[in-house]
């Protein structure tokens, strides 16, 4: 052991004394993450293609013609699902943007007089909106596309004669159950003559139906329900966002933080594979192993260098975030669990890149476009939230996501505990195939 931590000791030293190594390794991660954390401080725009699931607790005719209209905006691409908890799992994994959820009765609210003259109705007919914290972009995209499917549904319901009769009924009866003293005098009589005035539009609709002629409901007729009446600002729903997390990201730092991290945990992938390859291509190697030390323990040395200087990255660069950009972390357990699996994971990539390639330059052009690729897709260059669907999809091969994903969870996602292992699960599995077979690939090379 005391081998191994002297050669670990070694590279340290060099990695110092390598000026433009330690600041692509230290220092770049820094700036890389304050850089754009500042440029997405500003940014504002309108995402396209959003996933979002709705779940049909209702099952009328209404909430279909609600999911038909809301499907027509081209921002969105919903998602039927049966399963409310299932969906808000999805979106709190960050697998889809929102979920919407119609309640029982949906169909009856929105046909009810309470939502036509703006009353309160209870819960009944209550659009649930569940947000995903780290796109909360999507909210106010949500409340419009909602908001117009709503007042369209309405409309159509106050459109057939059947739903504008049953509106009239209802009116009556919630006038009468009404408390002694909250409606006067006046305002019965000018209610009374509404009611009365929906049971003739309606007998003109099904006499308009009966003579093949159309039935729909005229505007502008003063009942309310015309347009430019104010009708849809009378329709008594509200749309309700309720986050899948104990918090979202407060700032764009909470989210290029984690970027951060991802980069210089490349830095140490590229600075000591290098470093191995130089050695081998250079002689290096052959004198170590001249030396009383095993293949085995100048592999462990590089590998602990390598980690305890990824950890040491991870470590500054959520305390550069936490002292002067406001980020909070949620869970110091989790986090610290997060880097061990994350420099564990690389650690292990770093030792098969390590052993692929004969020459420096080779090893080196074949690392670096590995690892910008892999980057590039796993969250490194731009948040998952603002890549198109299909990069998202395949994010999952590279273990850049799974360590942004395991201190996005410690810092602002609020995830359970069987959730925060998956990302530890994949680092760890990322991080033992890297360590076989970039010992396996060492040791052929050796062999040569």
């Amino acid at each position: 052991m005391r081998a191994v931590l002297a050669l670990a000791l070694k590279d340290l030293l060099l990695l110092r004394r390598d000026r433009a190594g330690a600041f692509f390794t230290l220092v770049f991660p820094v700036a890389f993450a304050v850089l754009f954390g500042l440029i997405f401080s500003g940014t504002t725009g309108t995402p396209t293609g959003v996933r979002v699931l709705v779940v049909d607790e209702d099952g009328s005719a209404a909430s279909a013609a609600f999911m038909e209209r809301l499907t027509r905006n081209e921002s969105l691409r919903i998602e039927v699902i049966g399963d409310a908890q299932v969906g808000a799992g999805a979106v709190r994994r960050g697998q889809r943007a929102a979920m919407l959820v119609l309640p029982a009765g949906f169909g009856e609210s929105v046909s009810s007089p309470t939502r036509l003259f703006g009353g309160g109705g209870g819960d009944e007919g209550l659009v649930r909106g569940v947000v995903d914290p780290g796109q909360r972009f999507t909210t106010g995209l949500l409340q419009g596309a909602v908001t117009a499917a709503l007042f369209e549904t309405v409309s159509g319901a106050m459109g057939e004669a059947e739903g504008v009769r049953r509106a009239a009924a209802d009116g009556r009866a919630m006038v009468a159950s009404a408390e002694p003293g909250t409606i006067n005098l006046p305002m019965r009589l000018a209610l009374r003559g509404v009611f009365d005035q929906l049971d003739v539009m309606a007998s003109e609709m099904e006499a308009a139906h009966a003579r093949g002629d159309g039935g729909d409901a005229p505007s502008g007729d003063g009942t309310g329900a015309g347009p430019g009446s104010g009708f849809g600002n009378g329709l008594g729903v509200r749309f309700e966002e309720v986050a899948v997390a104990r918090s979202g990201p407060r700032s764009s730092f909470d989210l290029t933080i984690p970027q951060g991290n991802a980069w210089g945990l490349m830095a140490c992938v590229i600075g000591f594979g290098m470093s191995l390859v130089t050695e081998r291509t250079r002689g290096t190697m052959t004198r170590l192993l001249v030396a009383p030390v095993s293949s085995s323990q100048v592999l462990a040395g590089k590998a602990v260098a390598c980690f305890a200087t990824a950890c040491f990255v991870q470590t500054v660069l959520i305390l550069v975030g936490v002292a002067f950009f406001g980020v909070r972390v949620g869970s110091v357990g989790l986090l610290a669990a997060g880097f061990v699996a994350a420099s564990f994971a690389f650690t292990g990539i770093m030792m098969t890149l390590s052993a692929v390639g004969r020459t420096e330059g080779g090893s080196e052009g074949f690392g670096r476009a590995v690892l910008l690729v892999l980057a590039l897709f796993g969250g490194g260059g731009v948040p998952l939230a603002f890549m198109p669907e299909w990069m998202r999809q395949v994010a999952g091969v590279s273990p850049f996501k799974w360590a942004i994903l395991a201190v996005e969870n410690a810092v602002w996602r609020g995830a359970s505990a069987a959730e925060a292992v998956v990302p530890l699960v994949a680092l760890a599995g990322f991080g033992v195939a890297g360590f076989v077979l970039g010992v396996w690939l060492f040791r052929r090379s050796l062999r040569r």
